[in-house]
């Protein structure tokens, strides 16, 4: 009969055309849901209030707030009802914005990571706001990982995954997601009709799917948090139009959080591997500190044992647990004077002091001196603080003890070898003297071949246990400093031309040549002690060519320096040997395979005679190709030595 002008807007209609219209006709669908009401109204006679009711306009979902009273005559005859309606439709979806918003901020705060966050917010989200919904992950690698996929039915589901398998998103498509994490924004279409479709840069087949699914509408909202882009939630829906102003203002606050759940769960995961890398880290380290053979320990500033190892504390003859707390000075009073002011360095230059030795002075009954080896090492915090001097420390006491037995060893040898060399000098070189007496008696008043070789062959072996002997008397004059070089000009193509000739004759199956320089080159040297290098390196040339052949001596002058270059064809030495070869005693594993005698000292004597006038020696060798020792002198003076 009558309405107003509000109640005709909120129905959609003008409200002329409601006048003298049914219910029935004007909202057929609203009719199966009010006829009822009114029927009972007119019948009981009593009013229905309040009732929240659903309606429909423009497509969207609108509720109201009506009551339906009886309307009477003055007579009290029952004429009608009246409708007084209220559209509540902002403060329904107000509530349901905060009771969705809720049990959201409950499925986020649940304690699982960030996916399966993820799962349960996407259930949540489905069907309340969509039909379907994924979540795809930025990795800290840049990748995006298409995370969760939940729909309304298993056939939408089915297709989604199809659609996620053959056209994931990536970053050089123009797919929405994509869209939404490279322009940081949300992405929305609200009509994905046929038209919007045929538009679209996509494969027919990627369409099939979207039809497959009824898609309508979609929206793309990208989670960002603290800057950073950590994926991007997609909604989809059957229906046109899904997602207006309200909805996404909605979305929006639940991509935000959505986001910073993800962040925190991304920090807490991150702070937990760190921590189990840390506590892994701490006990590898404790299980070195606690069981490391060497002695280990950590004083704060004020010289306080906080830590200290089993090791460390055997070797101080205390407990554990009698360290700690304790000062150096209280636990170690005899060691503290030496030890403080080397704490105190470390403390104030913050910079190590390595591998210094402590000497502890105890008495007999406590066991006697003994040594530490010591290092200390500012300990740092993160900020650069020095917290306190971290201590590395070995007894060495008895490895002193071992090295002096050693060096007394030596000593003893040394002196032998010098007392044995001097006194065999005399006998030998009566032997020999004689020995060549004879053979020249018998090859002038015999001259029988057999005595004369035998003759020959003792004034041999005594001329070479003289060489020997000599050689063992040289290294005990340069062991013992007592070796000294007469120098003075001399010209070193004489020197080298006379060594020649006199191998030469001595020798049937090897050749020796000079070349190089032919003219004189003049150098400050001992020239006895310069013959013996070359007769060395010269002798050692023929000795290990046991097959004959030729001997080379180069000469040149190349700057300040002369080089003597010796050079044979013979056996060669071991690449492992060279780096010893100038060594004390060490003879060329190939040497005794050979069956080549010698006291394996000559080598060093000549280094040491060339180190003396001021050059080097080195050498190259090829085992079965020849050996090239090569000299460097100086050829200006050099002082006297």
């Amino acid at each position: 009969m009558r309405i107003n002008e509000t109640l005709a807007a909120m129905n959609g209609k003008p409200a002329a055309e409601h006048l003298g219209a049914t219910l029935r006709e004007l909202y057929p669908n609203a009719a199966d849901v009010l006829e009822p009401i009114w029927q009972r109204v007119l019948l009981s006679g009593e009013p229905v209030v309040n009732l929240e009711l659903p309606f429909q306009r423009d497509g969207q979902a609108r509720y109201s707030l009506a009551s339906y009273y009886p309307v009477r005559s003055s007579g009290g005859d029952l004429l009608g009802i009246g409708v007084v309606v209220l559209d509540i439709t902002a403060r329904v979806l107000a509530e349901q914005e905060s009771r969705l918003l809720a049990n959201i901020g409950e499925t986020l705060s649940e304690p699982l990571d960030h996916w399966e966050r993820m799962h349960s917010l996407a259930h949540t989200l489905v069907p309340t706001l969509a039909d379907w919904c994924l979540f795809d992950e930025v990795t800290e690698e840049g990748e995006i990982v298409r995370a969760v996929v939940v729909a309304n039915t298993g056939e939408q589901t089915q297709a989604l995954q199809q659609m996620s398998a053959r056209y994931p998103p990536r970053w050089e498509t123009p797919h929405p997601v994509v869209q939404a994490l490279r322009n940081r924004s949300i992405e929305v279409v609200n009509d994905m009709s046929e038209e919007y479709l045929q538009r679209q840069t996509i494969e027919d087949s990627q369409r099939d799917l979207v039809r497959q699914l009824g898609l309508r509408s979609a929206v793309a909202l990208p989670l960002i948090a603290r800057g950073q882009v950590l994926g991007a939630l997609s909604l989809g829906s059957q229906r046109a139009g899904r997602y207006g102003p309200a909805e996404l203002k909605l979305l929006e606050e639940l991509a935000r959080r959505a986001a910073l759940a993800i962040d925190n769960a991304r920090l807490y995961q991150a702070t937990r591997r760190a921590r189990q890398r840390s506590e892994e880290m701490l006990a590898l380290l404790d299980t070195i500190f606690t069981h490391a053979p060497t002695g280990l320990t950590f004083l704060d500033r004020d010289y306080r044992y906080v830590r200290i190892n089993e090791a460390l504390a055997a070797m101080n003859g205390i407990p554990v647990a009698g360290h700690i707390g304790r000062t150096v000075r209280e636990v170690l009073p005899a060691l503290a004077p030496q030890v403080e002011p080397l704490l105190a360095q470390v403390l104030e230059q913050g910079s190590a002091i390595a591998d210094l030795e402590v000497v502890e002075e105890r008495s007999a009954e406590a066991g006697g001196r003994r040594i530490w080896q010591a290092s200390y090492y500012p300990v740092r915090l993160a900020d650069g603080t020095i917290a306190g001097i971290g201590i590395v420390a070995n007894d060495v006491t008895q490895a002193h003890i071992a090295a002096e037995a050693v060096r007394q060893a030596v000593q003893v040898r040394d002196n032998f070898i010098a007392v044995a060399s001097h006194d065999l000098r005399i006998p030998i070189t009566i032997i020999l003297g004689q020995a060549q007496l004879l053979e020249r008696r018998i090859q002038q008043e015999l001259g029988q071949e057999r005595y004369v070789r035998s003759a020959h062959a003792i004034a041999q072996q005594a001329s070479r246990l003289n060489r020997m002997v000599g050689a063992l008397l040289d290294l005990s004059r340069i062991q013992t400093g007592q070796i000294t070089l007469n120098l003075n000009e001399l010209n070193l193509v004489t020197l080298l031309q006379r060594i020649v000739d006199d191998i030469q004759p001595t020798l049937s199956d090897h050749t020796i040549a000079l070349r190089g320089v032919q003219t004189d080159v003049m150098i400050s040297g001992d020239e006895l002690r310069l013959e013996q290098v070359f007769h060395n390196l010269i002798g050692n040339a023929v000795k290990y060519s046991p097959a004959g052949g030729a001997v080379q001596i180069h000469l040149e002058v190349q700057g300040a320096q002369c080089c003597v270059a010796v050079k044979d064809a013979g056996i060669g030495i071991a690449v492992e040997a060279l780096p010893h070869l100038f060594e004390r005693f060490y003879r060329a594993p190939n040497e005794s395979n050979r069956v080549i005698g010698g006291l394996g000292v000559g080598l060093y004597v000549v280094r040491e005679i060339v180190t003396l006038h001021g050059g080097t020696i080195a050498v190259e060798s090829v085992e079965d190709q020849g050996s090239t020792f090569t000299v460097w002198l100086p050829s200006s003076p050099i002082t006297q030595v």
